[in-house]
């Protein structure tokens, strides 16, 4: 989408402003929401990769490690549930791309033990293929904060982007 660019001569970065893409919003959230639940539960061992993999583009440095991920070391829980979820932050880079940040608190029901909760705080970036909007990269936001620097490498291109609230 169209952005304008200040560069700042001193620190020889430049600052882009995007606006949050309503649009996007309304009509992504759910998905967005259902991915990151489906990617948590797998990573607790409540979810099957094939769950999750119908999210993602195969082949990508993103799918390989989900593939390859070990979840049987989990501690053993009874169940879980996810609390305060939202998406936040649609930012569309092109026709094909958009990003989005979805947070929630999973909670694990512990066997015999107090519940662990857990942040989920990732922002995750979509592209069209095969038609449809598929996962290809997140990054986390825990740690991060206004003024920090978010890389991601969107199809063709690089892109550097300095969040500014």
């Amino acid at each position: 989408k169209d952005a304008e660019a200040e560069l700042d001569s001193s620190s020889k970065t430049y600052t882009v402003k995007l606006e949050n893409d309503e649009t996007l919003s309304k009509t992504y959230s759910d998905y967005a929401i259902k991915f990151a639940q489906t990617y948590a539960a797998y990573m607790q061992d409540d979810a099957s990769m094939s769950a999750v993999n119908k999210y993602l583009v195969s082949g990508t440095d993103l799918y390989e490690s989900v593939r390859t991920a070990s979840t049987h070391w989990v501690t053993d829980h009874s169940g879980y549930a996810f609390k305060n979820t939202k998406a936040y932050d649609f930012y569309a880079y092109d026709e094909n791309t958009f990003s989005c940040s979805v947070s929630f608190t999973q909670v694990l029901h512990m066997t015999g033990k107090d519940d662990y909760t857990d942040t989920f705080d990732y922002t995750i970036y979509f592209k069209k293929s095969v038609g449809k909007y598929l996962v290809y990269d997140m990054a986390s936001n825990i740690g991060q904060s206004s003024g920090t620097a978010v890389y991601f490498a969107a199809p063709y291109f690089f892109l550097a982007i300095y969040i500014i609230s």
